[in-house]
């Protein structure tokens, strides 16, 4: 039985310590398929992983020579060194392994109190749940348990005995063999930290491929360095492959001439990579009140009559065709007015009857302003606002070389 228990610790040390460096590749940028399948979760797909990753609470700060050090690496540390002392241990005789297992137990004790920590700090300072650090969290919890079920069948004592005793068990341990768990621990330490430099290093290496410029550069590091948003998707107007690899938001108004630009432009890189790319539109209308429009006769709420008009033409399965005339009344001068978006429904076969109920409704101004709301929650400000596999890198027109470079380097990794 003990030897059982000894082989659940080994396990799950291993375990832990696999994890530890698929977080320590997660900090530096570099996403596994495997670490992505865990990660996503929802029908938003939002990784938290990433977002934990990319918090200040990711990584310590300030340690002289090195840098941030990801907290992965401690855990990497706290893995690695109960699976090399758990194979120390079964190589014993049960006599003398008892003193390695009763390290063991303390260890992993102390750490459960950290991993309560930083369960507290994913849930309620960061507010996303990382999903590998759970998992890191279950196979510490099943080193403490086995353990100390292997204490107690050991000493075969009361709780109290079997506490001082491992107590005293894992300080004849480390006394024992200090001199080998310092290098123990320097080597699974500077194995973390080199995982972490090769990671960071291949990820330049990476950007430094397709960056034919510094503003490429600077866009993927923006990519790079934005955590996720919590950008749920599921009922606007989209063109493209729903599971498009490379997704992208444009929060849009139909009075911005870069909003228009922006939408030619990225439905130009929707054409150059087939099958890459999918395009939500959102909207965010940048006049005040959308949401209790007295007349949609009034010029000044232009804005508010394009969103609306663009709204109701989605629920006839014909949004893109309104999208386009939009704009293209826009460009001409043509302000947005209940007349003249009637007149591009007529135009492009909509049923006039439930577009002119629809432009008028007040649900639909609801709707309108729930959807503003939403947009000021993830922090716009300003049209287009561009959002990228959920991560907000742009905001206004970018220039082509740079959409492209973004692209090709979000192809060339996968993501």
């Amino acid at each position: 039985m003990r030897r059982l228990l000894s082989l659940c610790i080994a396990a799950s040390a291993l375990a832990g310590a696999l994890l530890s460096i698929l977080l320590i590749l997660e900090y530096h940028g570099i996403t596994l398929s495997v670490s992505e399948s865990v990660c996503r979760s929802g029908a938003s797909g939002f990784n938290a992983c990433q977002n934990v990753a990319r918090s200040e609470y990711a990584a310590i700060h300030g340690i002289p020579l090195v840098g941030p050090v990801p907290t992965a690496v401690f855990g990497l540390l706290m893995f690695g060194f109960v699976l090399c002392l758990s194979i120390l241990d079964l190589a014993r005789n049960p006599e003398s392994a008892q003193d390695i297992t009763a390290l063991i137990a303390l260890i992993s004790v102390i750490t459960l109190f950290l991993d309560i920590l930083l369960l507290y700090i994913m849930t309620c300072r960061i507010k996303a749940v990382c999903a590998l650090c759970l998992m890191t969290y279950i196979a510490n919890l099943c080193i403490g348990c086995s353990a100390i079920a292997s204490l107690c069948i050991f000493y075969k004592e009361s709780c109290m005995t079997v506490l001082k005793c491992s107590l005293s068990a894992a300080i004849r341990a480390v006394r024992n063999q200090f001199m080998l768990f310092v290098v123990i621990a320097f080597a699974l330490l500077s194995i973390g930290l080199l995982i972490g430099a090769a990671a960071k290093s291949a990820m330049a290496r990476s950007i430094d491929r397709v960056a034919a410029s510094d503003a490429v550069k600077k866009a993927i590091q923006k990519f790079e360095s934005t955590p996720e948003s919590d950008l749920d998707n599921t009922h606007a107007p989209a063109v493209g492959p729903r599971n498009a690899r490379i997704a992208i938001t444009i929060f849009t108004d139909y009075t911005c001439d870069h909003c228009a630009a922006a939408s030619k432009l990225f439905g130009k890189m929707m054409a150059a990579y087939p099958g890459l790319i999918s395009i939500t539109y959102r909207s965010y209308p940048l006049s005040d009140g959308c949401g209790t429009i007295p007349d949609v006769n009034a010029s000044t709420e232009a804005s508010c009559i394009g969103a609306l008009a663009a709204q109701c033409a989605h629920r006839q399965h014909r949004f893109i065709d309104m999208h386009e005339r939009l704009y293209r009344d826009n460009e001409r001068g043509i302000a947005h007015t209940s007349k003249s978006v009637n007149v591009i429904a007529k135009s492009i076969g909509l049923s006039a009857n439930e577009f002119a109920g629809c432009l008028s409704s007040p649900a639909t101004q609801s709707q309108l302003a729930l959807e503003a709301k939403k947009g000021d929650a993830l922090g716009i400000e300003g049209t287009p606002t561009i959002f990228i596999n959920k991560r907000k890198v742009i905001v206004g027109l970018p220039p082509e070389s740079v959409v492209r470079g973004l692209i090709d380097y979000l192809r060339s990794r996968g993501k």
